[in-house]
């Protein structure tokens, strides 16, 4: 479904202008007092949820509500309580990248990581092109 949402023009590759307009469009929603920046609270607001998605049990609700304000404060470059666009795009760019498995600038299916396959698992067709585990060499994006 996120796939669909992001390849805007429907030849089954996000590219990153794609990806950044959809961020953008995203951003621009959920800042809700039209400030240019997200507070904590319009933050957590810029992931859409599915209105049928089921409530997550209140442990679970709590770490991932640290884990938004963690990664809030670490996006937060100056400080001031407030995450831009500008400050947004450094790890929107990061993602973008480390998706992009075979390098070629645009993300294809295959290169996205299945449900619960992420932190390093899950690229390509089969795990391949995932960045290397500690102590292991990095594993080569098939060519295409």
């Amino acid at each position: 479904r996120m796939f669909e949402q992001l390849d805007t023009n429907r030849d089954g590759r996000i590219t990153w202008e794609e990806g950044w307009a959809v961020m953008t469009q995203r951003f621009q929603a959920a800042d809700a007092d039209r400030s240019g920046g997200l507070s904590l609270q319009e933050f957590g607001n810029l992931r859409q949820r599915r209105a049928d998605a089921p409530q997550p049990p209140a442990d679970r609700a709590e770490r991932h509500a640290e884990r938004r304000a963690a990664m809030f404060r670490g996006l937060d470059a100056n400080r001031d309580g407030q995450v831009t666009l500008d400050e947004l795009r450094p790890m929107a760019e990061a993602r973008f990248r480390m998706a992009d498995a075979n390098n070629d600038g645009a993300i294809v299916r295959e290169e996205v990581p299945r449900r619960g396959h992420h932190h390093g698992r899950g690229y390509g067709p089969r795990g391949e092109g995932a960045p290397a585990q500690p102590g292991q060499p990095a594993q080569p994006a098939p060519s295409r």
